[in-house]
């Protein structure tokens, strides 16, 4: 129904369901929502209440002139709460919907049934609670509110029926299970016999081998991952006992030959120290050239000596030891050889391995100056990036191209020892410098040799970093390859 009345007319309502006619009835409660609409022109929702329970609902709103904004009268619309059809949205007769005010009138309620639970909705509209599911007496309640209406829309739901099909479904999963029991016993203990049982007898073989036992084996015949595990462990146990038996008798040949060189070492301790008992007497008989060159030959056999165990010396001290093999050099040869060096000033300082440069100069001389009866050494350093650079070129007679390309090929890969036999002493003491210098920094570092006719260079590479002192490298180097690094 829609309704309206003017404003200060007492009998101006006007009533409509299908035509438009004047009624003067008092039934409509026409004042209360005049007086609302007065307080707010929107729309406004009225209930007509008795006992708790909704009759009637009305929407009204203040019509006004839009030219002046004066006050015209009351539009007013009507609804039946009888009329609403939301049973049909229900599934179940189990479900039910109620809709409540916000002063808990009742506005509709299921059709033919009783409303279940309509205390415990009442409290949640007077509390607050606000929209979400709650548990009550075994049923759920889904509560949720209507705006700008303020209406609360409640949906109850039979637990019973809810988990009835849930429920059913649990019973027959469990005798699933239950069925299915010998069927995983079974599966298990093949399991268990076929894979878990020879892991754990290769678990306790290998604690054997943990223990110190050795040529520790197992027997088990079969073609898949298993057996090739087992097979792999036989093979590495073999093996191991092999290595261990292998090692064990180099380390017997290793301490002989220790014993050997210790033996040894009295020679040139007995040499160094009757040089110095010459160099003494040639001091008291006013001979100072052979005094000079006896105290060189000195300062080059307590380098070789190594009393110290000192594997690492700075440029410097690495030049001493070229100085004093220059000068008996050129106490042989004369002015025939010429020795000059142009080094960098900052890298004096720098720790390099000990004796890298003497056994390049010394080939230099035998090898391309001596051949051409006169010649020049020509020594230099410097920096590059992160690499310290060396340089021992010479105006000799060059390398043979066959002994070049042996020599870049074995700098590139250690040659067996079949192929050192075929070239001279000087030449397997480059590749030793090469290996020394790779063993103590890597392999990016060492020697590279370029030769022609008109003479050969000598190109060190070493890293250029003043951080790591030289000594700290090679000790570490000789932990991972015990005595390696001093040949």
């Amino acid at each position: 129904m829609v309704a309206f009345r003017f404003t200060g007319k007492e009998s101006g309502l006007y009533v409509s369901s299908r035509r438009i006619k004047k009624n003067s009835s008092r039934l409509i409660p026409m004042d209360e929502m005049y007086n609302a609409a007065k307080k707010d022109p929107q729309m406004k929702c009225y209930l007509d209440t008795k006992d708790g329970v909704v009759n009637d609902i009305y929407f009204h709103r203040m019509v006004c002139n839009r030219n002046n904004m004066q006050e015209i009268g009351l539009l007013v619309f009507r609804l039946n709460p009888q009329r609403f059809r939301l049973n049909r949205y229900l599934s179940s007769p189990t479900e039910s919907i109620c809709l409540y005010s916000n002063n808990c009138d009742q506005i509709f309620n299921p059709a033919g049934s009783g409303v279940r639970h309509k205390d415990s909705m009442t409290h949640l509209i007077r509390d607050r609670k606000g929209p979400g599911v709650y548990e009550v007496g075994g049923d759920y309640i889904i509560y949720e509110t209507i705006e700008p209406l303020h209406w609360n829309l409640f949906l109850q739901l039979s637990s019973n029926e809810l988990f009835h099909e849930v429920r059913k479904q649990s019973r027959i999963i469990l005798l699933l299970c239950l069925s299915t029991l010998p069927i995983i016993f079974l599966a298990v203990s093949n399991i268990f016999q076929d894979i878990i049982k020879p892991i754990n007898i290769l678990v306790k073989k290998m604690h054997q081998m943990e223990i110190g036992e050795t040529g520790v084996t197992m027997t088990w015949n079969r073609s898949d991952e298993i057996g090739y595990l087992v097979s792999s462990f036989n093979k590495m146990s073999t093996e191991i006992d092999d290595l261990i038996n292998r090692v064990y008798r180099e380390e017997i040949a290793f301490a002989n030959a220790e014993i050997k060189a210790l033996q040894a070492q009295i020679n040139p301790h007995f040499l160094y120290n009757t040089l110095e008992t010459i160099n003494w007497k040639a001091q008291l008989e006013g001979v100072d050239e052979i005094s000079d060159m006896v105290m060189a030959l000195s300062n080059l056999m307590e380098a070789g000596i190594d009393r110290n165990g000192q594997k690492f010396v700075t440029l410097k001290q690495e030049l001493d030891y070229v100085e004093n093999y220059m000068f008996l050099i050129q106490k042989r040869f004369g002015n025939k050889i010429s020795f000059q060096k142009e080094m960098n000033p900052d890298t004096l300082g720098y720790p390099i391995p000990k004796l890298i440069l003497q056994p390049l100069i010394e080939n230099a001389i035998h090898h391309g100056i001596e051949p051409k009866g006169k010649g020049r050494i020509f020594l230099t350093s410097g920096y590059e990036k992160d690499f310290l650079i060396l340089r021992v070129m010479d105006d000799g007679v060059g390398i043979p191209s066959d002994t070049l390309a042996w020599l870049s090929a074995s700098l590139s890969h250690p040659p067996s020892s079949h192929a050192q036999k075929r070239f001279s002493n000087t030449e397997v003491g480059i590749l030793n410098v090469h290996r020394r210098i790779q063993l103590i920094f890597g392999n990016p570092y060492g020697l590279k040799i370029k030769s022609s006719p008109e003479g050969t260079k000598v190109i060190i590479t070493l890293p250029a970093d003043r951080k790591m002192e030289g000594r700290e490298k090679a000790e570490r180097r000789k932990e991972i390859v015990p005595g390696r690094a001093d040949r």
